[in-house]
């Protein structure tokens, strides 16, 4: 996961590897996008691969041999100070690992760089990188290493991990990344935290789509915006060229998923009010001169706690509930139950109150063909611990609105 592997494509065999991050402990993976380019360096040509993984560092690889010839930090990399060229490992800063006590560490779990791929233009020499600026706090001291065990279906993580509140919240940008300066040569500051993937283009083009629904063009050179517009939900995905005799296309699939969609980075993360099931995934495609009009999507909204005033939460119920809420339900419906549109917002469900259909959803399976999974091994205790939790998050949400 954090390595990159050449294999002959013929045999199968075995050529080289490079290990980006040995021995990791911050979920820096390095299956992000890898590119393929012809470089000058120092004078000699080179056949490349670029990769931006998520621990921060920009790489560059002669992709003939394995060999390292670059690697510079492209966001705020607190783990290490540097990647040494001659051994090709990082430089750690002592306390990183989190192994004296809690660490504020960057990138965050999320990385600098995730899923969403990166775009090299042979004409500009430029790489366009959506990135990723946050950081949080690594601690294990709580946790009994020595007995630990992971869960049998939900989330076990041998240290916990919290979102760095810096009071400016979370924040992402679209890079134009010189690989051979090893610097950046523009950048746009953006709102969300994870923006879709880039697609480049001969006539000197940088597509992008945002989290809060907004598809873009810019100057390849100079990161000026072209042109705009709102497809009316959230995108994550990159856009593709293609052309059909004369005419060229750009389609773009439009849909929010994904683990920041699901609220991952937790309930300081950006909410663009996309509620779960409201407004519809489509595939966009665009021509120059295309003349159809797109469908209207029904607009974001603010999550609206439902009111219960016969359910009085009790709060050792809640904590409890909130204990179990991290490891079972979180990864879908978020952090503090406040979900980023993956999943529903249970806060405003009245399935909540009842006892027999949330034991039906939630152990049962009721709805298991439609992604929520049936957790057998849950109590009756457990389950009205969770329904706590989620009241409880429904009166903090709305204190006025009746919910109790």
């Amino acid at each position: 996961m954090s390595s990159i592997v050449a294999l002959d494509p013929e045999t199968g065999d075995y050529l080289w590897h490079y290990q980006t991050n040995p021995g990791e402990s911050w979920d820096y993976t390095s299956s992000m996008d890898i590119v393929l380019a012809d470089l000058t360096l120092e004078g000699r040509a080179v056949k490349a691969i670029l990769h931006a993984p998520k621990n921060g560092f920009f790489y560059v690889i002669d992709r003939t041999n394995g060999r390292l010839l670059a690697a510079e930090p492209f966001a705020e990399t607190t783990w290490a100070e540097r990647i040494d060229l001659e051994t090709g490992r990082p430089v750690e800063v002592p306390g990183a690992r989190y192994e004296n006590g809690p660490a504020r560490v960057a990138p965050s779990i999320a990385g600098a760089h995730s899923v969403q791929p990166m775009s090299y233009s042979p004409q500009t020499g430029l790489v366009y990188l959506p990135t990723i600026h946050a950081a949080g706090i690594f601690d294990d001291s709580e946790i009994d290493l020595a007995n630990w065990t992971p869960g049998e279906v939900r989330i076990g993580v041998a240290t916990s991990w919290t979102p760095e509140d810096d009071g400016a919240g979370f924040h992402a940008s679209l890079q134009a990344w010189d690989p051979v300066a090893g610097r950046a040569v523009w950048e746009v500051p953006q709102s969300g935290l994870v923006n879709g993937g880039t697609l480049t283009t001969a006539g000197e083009l940088v597509f992008q789509g945002r989290e809060d629904g907004i598809f873009l063009a810019y100057d390849a050179w100079s990161g000026r915006e072209l042109w705009q517009m709102d497809l009316g939900l959230g995108i994550t995905a990159p856009p593709i060229s293609y052309a059909v005799g004369e005419r060229q296309y750009i389609a773009l699939l439009v849909g929010y998923g994904g683990g920041i969609a699901s609220g991952i980075m937790g309930a300081r993360a950006p909410r663009f009010g996309w509620e779960h099931g409201r407004q519809t995934r489509r595939l966009v495609v665009f021509a120059l001169d295309g003349q159809a009009d797109l469908p209207t999507q029904p607009p974001p909204v603010p999550a609206a706690p439902l009111a219960a005033g016969g359910f009085v939460v009790e709060a050792q119920l809640a904590a409890m509930g909130g204990d179990l809420w991290g490891g079972y339900c979180s990864g879908c419906h978020g952090p503090e139950a406040i979900p980023s549109g993956m999943a529903p917002d249970l806060r405003a469900s009245a399935m909540v109150l009842s006892e027999e259909g949330f034991e039906v959803v939630v152990r049962r399976g009721l709805m298991s063909t439609r992604g929520m999974p049936g957790f057998g091994s849950l109590t009756n205790d457990e389950l009205l611990a969770l329904r706590h939790y989620v009241r409880s998050r429904a009166e903090v949400a709305a204190p006025s609105s009746g919910a109790r």
